[in-house]
């Protein structure tokens, strides 16, 4: 997963590049989703989805004033990072505040963001939990 995210940014960063823009920070979320549905007690469907968006922030230095431009995308289609782009420039350069610089780049902690039994195995997590759900609907139905 983390290569691919890697790549996702790369593939944004190459455009901002591209355009000669130097201040900016993209901030990625890619999310793997596993869901179940019911009906009553029995299981309907069962899917895993991927999904991910992102954030661009850029800077727009004039004087002593920062303009910052901020829009969120869901699509590597390089037509709508580039529209993207190009709001978040358009959005920077009309939207001035007091002097603001990125500080510099380092790394950051480990973000956990499940249980680590979820994180282990995700699949088997969420059939235990579906288990326990058709149990306690089961109960009910007594």
């Amino acid at each position: 997963m983390k290569k691919l995210s890697k790549e996702k940014i790369e593939l944004i960063e190459k455009s901002l590049i591209l355009k000669k823009i130097q201040e900016y920070e993209i901030y990625l979320v890619d999310t793997k989703i596993y869901e179940t549905e019911f009906i009553k007690s029995v299981i309907a469907s069962e899917r895993e989805v991927n999904k991910f968006e992102y954030v661009l922030r850029i800077l727009s230095q004039k004087g002593n004033e920062t303009g910052i431009g901020i829009v969120k995308g869901n699509s590597l289609d390089p037509k709508d990072i580039d529209k993207n782009i190009e709001i978040c420039v358009l959005l920077s350069k009309n939207n001035s505040s007091s002097k603001y610089i990125f500080p510099k780049n380092k790394s950051l902690p480990q973000v956990k963001t499940a249980d680590q039994d979820i994180l282990n195995d995700p699949v088997g997590f969420k059939d235990d939990i579906s288990e326990e759900i058709k149990k306690e609907i089961d109960d009910h139905k007594k």
